[in-house]
């Protein structure tokens, strides 16, 4: 023990100086994991949230309609929680506050200007959207103008060329020259000015889309101003066609077109085409005002983000270098403790293990050796103090349990045989038993059957002779006239042949009825064999029980033997003989289960075919039974042709039928009495395969 105290100090003091090491480079650690690399990480988010305020503002400003605005917007607000959170966050983890501030105004800036940027570019969208609407205002007015003066234009052309067919058909007519006259200065006084008045009015109402095109186009005030000063002009012209319309109803509509046209094109008019456009330049301006400013807030963002980032960069680096120190000087104090952990142990294994130690525990090796190779007289000797010592006593022990546990092997070597002398006496005194039953049974049942077979073969045999002396009969009766003596000699040996055959069935059917006794004997033989059976598991179910808890109680041994330590080792091995006996004991428990369960099976199907045997004999009881009324009915047809032989010479024909009758009932009971004889040859074949599982089933629980 005494040499154990330097190693354990030695690892006391090596342990101190690992935990101070591993503190200082915890703590070092923890400011870079919970301070400087969350920083960075946020900051990095920071710097990429500021990214996509800077990305939605490019894309509001390139916006095509108030839809797109609408979606790359969206998000907006929630980044700007989000940048407002990540600068809260920076704070905590303690980043300088004066850049955190910068940054925060400067994207709170970009934040507003970005919203101004989509205020005024739905603004621009909503005058585009104004100035497309009055454009074609003023286009579907100017093309109603002119799709009126083009009418009125047609209609003067018609009246022209009218007047001037009408002015040809009076040349040479010296009656029709006034008239000539006022036709021609009609034509030229009314149609052709109205032609030429509708012609110049739908060439002016042409230019109007034009000039609201050019006012579109304009890119800047100056050409705004030129195409405004060429307006005023047109619609004077405009006003003037318009005053020479010849249809006054046209004309109505027309002046009215013009008051729409005036009100859209007149600079003078409020929300004129001229105002929407001036608008659109003061709001584009200010949009590009807006954009320089985002260009310039997001350079500034990007080198606050940089100054952000590389501070985060430094406490990091700060910090690893205070890690890369502390873990330079524990590699130092680690190499001196682990030279003194080798030198100060191999002077405790030079003058104190090898000198004492493996001395007694070679002496203690050699003795455990012996008690290995079953030399259970080996001693053990030791007069220490010490663990070796206590190992020593705890060798005494095992040699000792392991002298019991030879004793307890051998008394359980000679209670197993001797229970496996009397579960084969048992099993051959049950299969005597049953071999005797069955095969007494079967040899009673194979005699009654072939008693049966052999009176059926008579029944058919005389059967057969009735048949016969029917039909001599029948012959005879043809010639009643002349042979009335050799009809009643015929009918006496018939009646005497029927006499025979009730005598055969009654026969017959004492045998059937004494046949099924038997097979009722034979049901209940196999039944007390079932029982004895169940009664035999039983007595296997306590002996599997008595195992289960040997079992258990080797179980139990074992555990207290590992509860003792060495001291228990010996009774471990006991306990674990024990176990392995009771282990056999249910193997063998378990296969005689085995052939009292296939026992039980045979005794099933031996208790099945006994009571197809006695339903069998039942059919064939039956069938005799139809033999006696047939026979019955045969001499009672016999009688009668006794009685009428005396008058067979009046009664021939009389005769003749009754014979045919006879005839029919003779061949009936044939077939009847083949068909008793099929059911004995049956019967007397399920009878053999009872007699082979029987006697297979006494073979198998023998050779157990």
């Amino acid at each position: 023990m005494m040499a154990i105290v330097p190693i354990a100090l030695l690892a006391v003091i090596a342990a101190a100086l690992a935990v101070f090491a591993f503190r200082i480079t915890q703590t070092q650690q923890s400011v870079v994991s919970n301070e400087a690399i969350p920083a960075l990480v946020t900051g990095q988010e920071l710097y990429a949230r500021s990214n996509q305020v800077s990305n939605i503002a490019r894309n509001v400003a390139v916006a095509q309609n108030a839809e797109e605005i609408e979606a790359v917007s969206a998000e907006l607000d929630q980044i700007e929680t989000e940048l407002n959170n990540d600068i809260a966050a920076l704070a905590e983890l303690g980043v300088d506050g004066a850049i955190l501030s910068e940054f925060s105004n400067q994207t709170e800036t970009l934040v507003g200007n970005i919203r101004a940027l989509k205020e005024t570019q739905m603004s621009l969208f909503a005058n585009d959207v104004a100035t497309n609407a009055l454009v074609n205002e003023i286009v579907t007015a100017a093309n109603a103008i002119e799709a009126s003066a083009r009418a009125l234009n047609t209609d003067a052309n018609m009246a022209l060329t009218n007047s001037a067919s009408a002015l040809y058909s009076m040349v040479g007519r010296e009656d029709q020259t006034n008239e000539a006259f006022n036709t021609l200065d009609k034509l030229l006084d009314v149609d052709a000015l109205d032609a030429q008045n509708m012609s110049d009015l739908r060439a002016i109402a042409f230019q109007i889309p034009g000039l609201a095109e050019q006012v579109v186009a304009a890119r800047d005030t100056d050409a705004l101003d030129k195409v405004k000063f060429a307006i005023n002009p047109i619609l004077t012209q405009l006003q003037k066609g318009i005053d020479l319309m010849p249809d006054p109803e046209a004309k109505e509509t027309a002046q009215a077109t013009l008051a729409e046209l005036q009100a859209a094109l007149d600079p003078s008019k409020p929300n004129n085409l001229f105002a929407l456009r001036q608008a659109e330049f003061a709001t584009e301006e200010q949009l590009n005002t807006i954009l320089d400013d985002n260009a310039a807030i997001t350079e500034q963002i990007a080198l606050t983000a940089e100054r952000l980032l590389g501070e985060m960069r430094a406490k990091i680096n700060d910090a690893n270098s205070g890690v890369a120190e502390t873990i330079a000087t524990a590699e130092i104090i680690m190499i001196v403790v682990a030279i003194a952990a080798i030198v100060i142990p191999t002077l405790i294994l030079w003058l104190y293990v090898s000198r004492n130690l493996l001395r007694r525990l070679i002496g203690l090796n050699g003795a455990m050796t012996r008690l290995t190779k079953g030399d259970l007289d080996a001693e053990v000797k030791d007069s220490g103090s010490d663990e070796i010592a206590d190992m020593a006593r705890s060798v005494e022990t095992f040699r000792e349990n392991a002298r019991e546990a030879e004793r307890l092997r051998a008394q359980n070597k000679e209670a197993e045989e001797r229970a496996e002398e009397q579960r084969r006496a048992a099993l051959h005194e049950m299969a005597d038993g049953f071999e005797s039953s069955v095969n007494t049974l079967v040899t009673e049942l194979l005699t009654a059957v072939n008693e049966m077979r052999d009176t059926a073969d008579n029944m058919e045999r005389n059967a057969g002779d009735n048949v016969t002396r029917a039909a001599e009969v029948n012959e005879a009766s043809q010639n009643a006239s002349s042979n009335v003596s050799s009809v009643s000699s015929a009918t006496e040996e018939l009646s005497a042949s029927i006499r025979e055959i009730e005598r055969q069935v009654a026969k017959a059917e004492e045998i059937s009825q004494t046949a099924v006794a038997e097979a009722r004997k034979s049901d209940e033989t196999v039944r007390k064999m079932s029982d004895t059976a169940d009664r035999i598991g039983e007595v296997i179910e306590l002996i599997t029980t008595i195992a289960d808890q040997t079992n258990l109680l080797a179980l139990n041994a074992t555990i207290e033997s590992a509860r003792a330590g060495d001291a228990g080792k010996g009774f471990a091995v006991v306990a674990n003989e024990v176990k392995n006996l009771a282990s056999q004991t249910q193997r063998a428990t378990e296969d005689i289960s085995q052939q009292i369960s296939e026992m039980r099976d045979v005794s099933s199907q031996a208790v099945e075919m006994i009571s197809t045997i006695a339903r069998t004999i039942g059919e064939i009881d039956s069938i005799s039974s139809s033999i006696a009324a047939a026979m019955s009915q045969q001499g009672a047809a016999t009688g009668e042709i006794a009685n009428g032989s005396e008058e067979a010479a009046n009664g021939v024909r009389h005769v003749s039928d009754n014979m045919a009758s006879v005839s029919r009932a003779a061949e009936e009971f044939r077939e009847m009495s083949g068909s008793a004889r099929s059911v004995a040859e049956d019967l007397l074949a399920k009878a053999h395969s009872l007699q082979t599982e029987a006697n297979n089933f006494v073979t198998r629980v023998r050779s157990e």
